[in-house]
């Protein structure tokens, strides 16, 4: 089966963009600190969840846009459908409550909804070879509530001074009053 991936934002229930905060970091050690701290704390939980459904772990990645306009970072959910059937009976055992999520997303200004309108629905594309789980089924399905991960915890801050962003002191061992190297008169510094 192919590979079929899923934007984060709509499955673990919490933010992961950096661009609304002030802080001085680095967003490439950043984003890797962050993916690796979101792994270690529920990438088992996601592949049991996936298992049970007949669904395969593929991988997750830190998605981060060109431009923040239209978009934001997420961590992405990549996976391919192993046994239709038991999805199928997922999808089935929890018929109400995906419709219940489904009507949250109905259109009702005129505006097509990009998302099925019915677990009918849902079902029927099963039977395409190409079939894609509907974001808004994957996400009732897997449950999965992330809201205590903080990104900002896991942010890798730039040094003021060298902005090499290991940490808040930086290797260079600068006091960050007055920028001077090792042997500076602030009493603050420490080294």
């Amino acid at each position: 089966m192919k590979n079929i991936t899923y934007s984060g934002r709509s499955l673990w229930n919490c933010g992961f963009n950096l661009y609304e905060h002030e802080e001085s970091f680095n967003f490439d050690k950043t984003k890797k600190n962050i993916l690796r701290e979101f792994k270690e704390q529920y990438i088992e939980e996601i592949k049991t969840k996936l298992k049970i459904l007949g669904l395969n772990f593929k991988s997750l990645n830190y998605y981060s846009p060109h431009a923040y306009n239209f978009d934001a970072d997420s961590i992405d959910l990549t996976i391919s459908i192993k046994n239709k059937a038991k999805l199928k009976n997922a999808i089935v055992n929890k018929k109400e409550v995906i419709q219940e999520e489904l009507n949250k997303n109905k259109s009702y200004d005129g505006y097509m909804a990009l998302s099925i309108g019915t677990v009918e629905e849902e079902l029927s594309k099963m039977e395409d070879k190409n079939y894609e789980i509907d974001i808004i089924v994957l996400n009732t399905l897997l449950n999965m509530n992330c809201s205590d991960f903080n990104i900002i915890e896991h942010f890798v801050l730039c040094c003021a001074v060298c902005k090499i962003g290991e940490d808040f002191f930086c290797e260079y061992e600068y006091c960050q009053k007055c920028h001077i190297k090792n042997n500076c008169k602030c009493s603050e510094f420490e080294y």
